[in-house]
């Protein structure tokens, strides 16, 4: 991995945008548009700066924070796996593992 310095601006807008994600990450309906309405920027330029910044894709960062939560929630066993998914903003079990297992390199089932 690569690390590059951010200006304040952009870490302004991110935690901005982590503001506003990370309450509702356990809504499976979270999308770039309602992020957008929010922030008051346009799609295209939500994509361009979360790209330039994380070097993700808007929902590919929402999905991070996501897998990254429900690493966590597995971590400190809260709950069964479907509970986790639910939890963490995923609203299908067998996607969530296999993003899961594709992120990790493991099972969720297999760190609780």
């Amino acid at each position: 991995d690569t690390f590059r310095i951010i200006t304040v601006e952009e870490e302004k807008f991110i935690n901005r945008l982590l503001d506003i994600i990370q309450p509702s990450l356990d809504q499976p309906d979270l999308n770039v548009d309602g992020i957008c309405k929010q922030i008051g920027i346009s799609r295209a330029q939500l994509y361009r700066k979360v790209v330039s910044i994380t070097g993700m894709a808007p929902n590919n960062f929402i999905k991070e924070l996501r897998l990254k939560k429900a690493f966590r929630l597995i971590k400190r066993n809260k709950g069964n796996i479907a509970q986790v998914a639910y939890e963490s903003g995923f609203n299908n079990p067998s996607y969530f593992s296999t993003t899961f297992q594709r992120r990790f390199g493991v099972l969720p089932s297999e760190l609780s």
